[in-house]
């Protein structure tokens, strides 16, 4: 935090505050007691969060306490040091006492409050480690991801090598750049069964621009970075304790993708680029004339010169990009190029959720205080009598102030705790949680500095919403509060306000649940337009030392071709199949992506359309379950050397072909022909949320991978039951071959479902949290309403009035607040529904259904929270009130 940004908000702070304080002693020295709260708050910040806090929380209370002594004049007999001390500590023993003599009062208050520091504090952490902690890396705030980007569709992409270095060439805005590439590699170990690691290519370039040192060893050199250079490799810490026992390994060999690579270092505990997965980071070995221009796989990071910034660097990427669509229209048309803080691209769509949550916790932080303010206005109204005659024997404003301030500050301190409690248990529970990686929150932890927010929180919650009823328990009149139990009416306008206002967010957030869970259920029920229930998938990768590819010789992958004959026959002999086939991806995954294709014969570079192209085995589409509408299916005697042809489906036909029939045409990918033969059913590979895309299905016989998915469908009840079998046939045909994302395909639709639900789950839950705060406000209100109006209930009641009229009268007011409320949190629900709207799929985002629920429950609720109260009316004796 910035100098002038800690100046800013403590200003801001101390002039919230500075209201307490004597009339006199503002009129005459406000502007020099608030400098010099700034120059406090600036020598604490350097010591740290707790002295930050202790400062806020303990001094400025005590130092208001003071003045007030000052100015009201000194005491009868003024004490010394220890003489003080001693005051304070009654004080909180008097605190534990009262707390002690009404414990359904302090467990309440102090459990409502742990709510939402508890809630505030675990979601901070997440927020901290993700989105505020700085990036590990040397001027991390200028530095930028860089993405090719598609005109017409928006679709965002990597670059070729070429691009990369053309890029890094033509750029004045950016001062280093670099590039790198995630893939997967086979590790082959002594003894050991293959194992894929995650590996990532750097750029020499890029190596110096994160500032990455190892822990052991050195990094890359530059001579390393090239087409034929040596095979280095540095690896993580947890591959180096975990798979090489932690010895000393450097200049030992570790064999990757057939090949060995001498390993030159270790890189630190806690590295995580480009994400927490990397097992092994080596050079990318970049060449601008080795790498073809259609191959988009690189990303790119920089750094922004000095004077750019982010708007500058997008406005020149758009002038190369349009430079190199001139030089190369058969690359590079219809694409442009932009930037982003790097930060964004590594949070990815977590950081939107992070949103969502930080949102919905200050929304139950609110609901919580407002509630303990509304409790503490109640019980101050209770113990006026016990004020007033304190204040008549004697005690002046000032005890009663630090008396009752001490009180508040006790209840809201054992709050702050349990909420660090419940926080830290929240913190351990998402480390443990595999479907929150996505978070990047390898290095969560509830650290000093969380638990020293929670107590901040905690603290300024206390102040604020503490003093309120404090400080008009002591301006009240001693008299009134001897002869009347009936309180100023503010006080009940300002506790009808809180209610009011909780009632209106806990609507925000139940109509965010509902529409968020009508998402879910509408996407659990969208066909993907395949049966997907009994289907296994596994993902191999081909090494290729023993199996050789090259563009130069595609299609004739001897070594490739004879793996499918191989693992065809070998599959064919594993009992219980109903039916498999081999896939360059599984139906629920794009692999390649969108790739670009012409309709028209002769055209040797494809034309500007793209559609995802996929090469399946001829049993694919029985095995999935895509029917064929025209034409035929793929055939075995779609081989090598024979016609090539292809299949479309039916959204392809749509954008591309017309109604017309497309049998016999001829679309050219990567310069080669093939005739369409058949169209076929759509299935939604993208994604749930996203329609069936244009897609090309290959023979693989004529389009080979060799990174392939081999499904399997089953007809056992359990699909898993068949993964031995399937293990055993694979390693048959190739012992050293390792297995990647052995599951099944209802596993991966549900990892599909895993953001949505997630939205949903934190939604839903901070709704009911703010449902039950809200009971417990309404709860409190009207019985703070009824305390005030005990004599008048009385009156009433011995005019004729029944009890049952009480009761009604009492559940009338409950549902007028909780209608107010609900009525008062429709607008911002529709503009936040809006706002979110592309999170709902399926739903309005001004659904009916979703809009009416909200209110209806809260109005439930509220009836509910209202009867204790008003029974409570009902059974108040006309005698007692009257006496």
């Amino acid at each position: 935090m910035g100098l002038e940004r800690k100046r800013s908000w403590s200003r801001i702070l101390f002039h919230g505050v500075l209201r307490l304080y004597p009339r006199r002693l503002r009129t005459m020295a406000a502007e020099e007691m608030a400098e010099e709260f700034e120059e406090d708050v600036e020598r604490a910040s350097r010591t740290g969060w707790l002295a930050l806090a202790r400062l806020v929380l303990v001094h400025l209370p005590m130092d208001i306490v003071r003045a007030h002594r000052l100015v009201d004049g000194p005491p009868a007999r003024r004490g010394s040091l220890a003489s003080a001390m001693d005051g304070r500590r009654q004080d909180v023993l008097m605190a534990l006492r009262s707390l002690w003599r009404n414990p359904g009062f302090g467990i309440l208050t102090a459990g409502t409050l742990a709510l939402g520091v508890g809630a505030v504090t675990s979601v901070y952490a997440v927020v901290d480690t993700v989105w505020l902690e700085e990036l590990p890396f040397p001027q991390a705030d200028r530095l930028v991801a860089l993405w090719s980007v598609d005109r017409a569709t928006g679709v965002r992409d990597q670059f070729s090598i070429p691009e990369y270095m053309d890029y890094a060439d033509r750029a004045a805005t950016l001062g280093a750049v670099g590039a790198y590439d995630v893939s997967r590699e086979t590790h082959t170990g002594e003894g050991r069964p293959p194992r894929r690691l995650r590996a990532a290519s750097l750029s020499h370039s890029l190596v110096g621009l994160l500032g990455i040192e190892p822990s052991l060893g050195r990094v890359f050199r530059l001579e390393e970075d090239v087409r034929g250079g040596p095979r280095v490799v540095l690896v993580s810490d947890a591959f180096w304790r975990n798979e090489l026992g932690a010895d000393s390994i450097l200049g030992d060999v570790l064999l990757l993708g057939g090949r060995t690579h001498r390993v030159i270092g270790v890189l630190p505990p806690g590295f995580a680029f480009p994400d927490d997965d990397i097992d092994v980071w080596r050079p990318l070995r970049e060449d601008r004339e080795a790498f073809s221009r259609r191959g988009r796989y690189v990303s790119m990071v920089a750094r922004m010169s000095d004077g750019a910034d982010l708007s500058t660097v997008r406005s020149e990427l758009r002038r190369i990009a349009g430079e190199l669509e001139s030089d190369m229209p058969e690359y590079n048309s219809g694409m442009t190029a932009t930037a982003e803080p790097l930060r964004t691209t590594l949070v990815g769509e977590a950081g939107p959720v992070l949103l969502l949550l930080a949102g919905g916790v200050v929304s139950l932080l609110i609901l919580a205080s407002a509630n303990v303010s509304n409790l503490l206005l109640a019980r101050t109204l209770r113990r006026q009598g016990e004020i007033s005659v304190r204040a008549a024997i004697g005690a002046g404003r000032d005890r009663l102030l630090t008396q009752l301030l001490t009180e508040n500050l006790v209840l809201f301190a054992l709050g702050g705790a349990l909420g660090g409690a419940l926080a830290a248990g929240a913190v351990e529970l998402i480390q443990r949680a595999e479907w929150l990686t996505a978070f990047r929150i390898s290095n969560l932890a509830f650290d000093v500095r969380v638990f020293a927010s929670s107590l901040g929180v905690a603290g300024v919650a206390g102040l604020t919403f503490g003093l309120l009823p404090a400080w008009r328990a002591v301006q009240r009149d001693p008299g009134l509060g001897l002869t009347s139990r009936r309180g100023p009416g503010r006080a009940g306008r300002l506790s009808d306000s809180l209610v009011v206002g909780q009632t209106a967010l806990a609507t925000l957030l139940l109509i965010g649940s509902a529409l968020l869970t009508r998402t879910v259920v509408e996407l659990e029920g969208t066909d993907p337009g395949f049966a997907y229930g009994n289907l296994v998938k596994v993902d191999i990768s081909l090494p290729s030392v023993k199996y050789p590819v090259s563009m130069r010789t595609f299609p004739e992958w001897t070594e490739v071709h004879d793996f499918y004959d191989r693992l065809d026959r070998r599959l064919r002999a594993v009992p219980g199949l109903a039916g498999f086939a081999i896939g360059s991806s599984h139906p629920m995954e794009s692999r390649f992506g969108r790739m670009r294709f012409s309709l028209e014969s002769g055209v040797e570079d494809g034309g500007e359309e793209q559609a995802n192209i996929r090469t399946v085995s001829p049993d694919y589409l029985d095995v999935v379950g895509i029917g064929v509408v025209g034409g035929r299916s793929l055939e075995r005697t779609d081989r090598l050397g024979s016609a090539p042809v292809a299949l479309v489906n039916q959204a392809f036909q749509a954008a591309f072909l017309g109604p017309g029939s497309p049998l016999g045409r001829m679309v050219t990918i990567l310069g080669r022909e093939a005739e369409i033969v058949g169209v076929v059913e759509d299935i939604r590979t993208d994604g749930i949320q996203v329609p069936p895309t244009p897609t090309i299905y290959r023979p693989i016989s004529q389009s080979p991978r060799e990174l392939v998915s081999i499904l399997v469908r089953t007809e056992a009840a359990d699909p898993r039951g068949v993964f031995p079998e399937l293990r055993e046939a694979i390693w048959d045909v190739e012992p050293d071959l390792p297995l990647d994302g052995l599951e099944t395909l209802a596993a991966v639709r549900s990892r599909q479902l895993q953001g949505p639900r997630l939205r949903a789950a934190a939604v839903t839950l901070f709704a009911l949290i703010a449902g039950l705060l809200a009971a417990v406000g309404t709860s409190a209100v009207l019985a703070f309403s009824v305390e005030r109006q005990r004599r008048e209930i009385g009156v009433r009641m011995s005019l004729g009035a029944s009890r049952s009229l009480v009761v009604r009268s009492v559940l009338l007011r409950a549902a007028l607040l909780a209608g107010a409320g609900a009525l008062l949190g429709l607008v911002p629900a529709l503009l936040a529904a809006r706002l979110a709207e592309r999170f709902l799929y399926g739903v309005p985002a001004s659904d009916l259904p979703s809009f009416l629920v909200g209110p209806f429950l809260l109005l439930a609720i509220a009836l509910l929270a209202a009867m204790i109260p008003a029974i409570r009316a009902a059974r108040i004796p006309p005698a007692d009130v009257l006496g």
